[in-house]
């Protein structure tokens, strides 16, 4: 998998902002003038767009502001107003060779997006303007174009896949909680983003039901069902002997506990990405998610594991990892119960994204150590790897552990299906109503209970 990784980094595409400006302009240019097509040169002599790189992983991601140019009366002065604003996503290399998947994400979108509604926004694809064949004929309309002779990370030039979205007004989780964090706001204000990324996740759950396409059922870096293949990588964590340790650890836990549970998980296609950077939050609220790019056919609860392994990240600047975890889990429970096999596994499986996020972004972070967007989980995600492989009541039965054991998952375990009973008990015939919050359940005398 550590080849798979390298190609990835070597074929990230390259483009900048005037590359951007000029594929949008070419492909997209009706989002600007709906009436008809405007001339690159006049839209940049006009500035009716304008076009901001954003970090990214291993795709290039632009920020794209359409503004109209109006004359405001008072000595012709003239005022801009923003007017739209998009994503435009230059995929990397190794997706334009295996289009299969780009495909799968438009049906993904496009069910989520109908579905769904505003109940919890995704990012819509833009059409570009129909390609014309010879004798001016129209080719069928598609959802992105080929952009040819793409610089690449490894100096090479090659065809790439562009895709405009919509943008969804607002910001990110991530942003939001630090300036919150900034402005010495109490923590626990923000606790109920959380809960609603929950709710979301379990929205998400319901309404890709039947949805499936045969690219979705590959082989993926980040599927924690492949943790295996990813191991390698835990070389690049020699430099932190406790957190190498907590990761050797964990790969055996894992194969045990895959081979006593892993048939028995019930499977469904999953976003597979729900960090607080992909969640965008308006007015206090978690209006909508982005970035499906991960999107796998996979274990159904690695979903709610990986929302809740970076609330652990999340908390870690904060110390509230529990509470945040508590929230998420909550939210999920108001559209879908855990079985228990999936309950056994929701601890190590969380751990499980942690290592990976610390394993691959140490991997990472050791070819481009100026990128700081990748420092972003991968620095944080230490620190809670470790919380969540030691902490247990101080007055714990629990035997010591051998090297392939960790008490803190059955602690974890216990906590998590308290919490489910509890809410089954109280809520058994209010399942899917989105009237039930978190503070209607009792969870914080749960809480002290096992995290004393």
């Amino acid at each position: 998998m550590t080849s798979v990784q390298e190609t990835r980094k070597q074929l990230k595409p390259l483009p900048n902002e005037e590359e951007a400006f000029n594929v949008f302009c070419e492909h997209w240019s009706q989002l600007i003038n709906e009436e008809q097509p405007t001339a690159p040169e006049t839209v940049r002599k006009d500035g009716l767009l304008r076009v901001k790189v954003l970090d990214s992983y291993d795709d290039a991601n632009f920020y794209l502001t359409i503004f109209t140019r109006n004359n405001n009366g008072e000595g012709n002065t003239v005022v801009f107003e923003k007017k739209r604003e998009y994503l435009m996503k230059f995929y990397n290399a190794m997706e334009t060779t295996e289009p299969d998947i780009l495909y799968g994400l438009s049906l993904m979108l496009n069910t989520l997006t109908d579905r769904l509604g505003s109940n919890c926004l995704v990012s819509s694809i833009i059409s570009p303007l129909p390609e014309k064949r010879e004798g001016n004929q129209e080719t069928e309309v598609k959802d992105l174009i080929f952009y040819p002779n793409c610089l690449l990370a490894d100096g090479s030039h090659q065809t790439v896949a562009v895709r405009v979205f919509d943008w969804i007004v607002g910001d990110t989780l991530s942003n939001h909680l630090s300036k919150s964090n900034d402005s010495d706001e109490d923590p626990s204000s923000s606790w109920v983003l959380f809960n609603q990324l929950g709710n979301a996740l379990g929205l998400i759950y319901h309404a890709l039901q039947e949805v499936d396409h045969p690219s979705f059922h590959r082989t993926h870096l980040w599927d924690l069902a492949q943790f295996p293949k990813v191991t390698s990588l835990i070389t690049f964590t020699m430099d932190d002997p406790i957190l190498y340790d907590h990761i050797v650890t964990l790969q055996g836990i894992y194969r045990g506990m895959v081979s006593k549970y892993g048939e028995k998980l019930p499977t469904s296609l999953i976003m597979g990405d729900a960090n607080d950077a992909n969640v965008i939050v308006k007015d206090n609220r978690v209006v909508g998610l982005i970035d499906f790019s991960d999107a796998i056919v996979t274990w159904s609860v690695n979903e709610l594991a990986i929302a809740m392994a970076y609330g652990l990240v999340s908390g870690s600047h904060s110390n509230s990892y529990v509470q945040i975890v508590t929230m998420i889990f909550l939210g999920y429970l108001k559209h879908r119960l855990l079985t228990n096999e999936e309950l056994q596994m929701l601890p190590m499986l969380m751990a499980t994204r942690l290592a990976t996020s610390v394993m691959v972004g140490a991997y990472s972070i050791s070819k481009e150590p100026d990128n700081e967007y990748l420092k972003l989980h991968a620095l944080p995600a230490r620190k809670s790897l470790k919380f969540w492989m030691t902490s247990q009541r101080a007055d714990s039965t629990i035997p010591p552990s051998p090297p392939d054991h960790c008490p803190s998952f059955e602690t974890h375990t216990k906590y998590f299906e308290e919490l489910q009973n509890k809410y089954t008990m109280e809520y058994s015939n209010n399942i899917n109503s989105s009237t039930i919050t978190s503070n209607d359940i009792d969870w914080k005398s749960i809480v002290s209970k096992y995290y004393p």
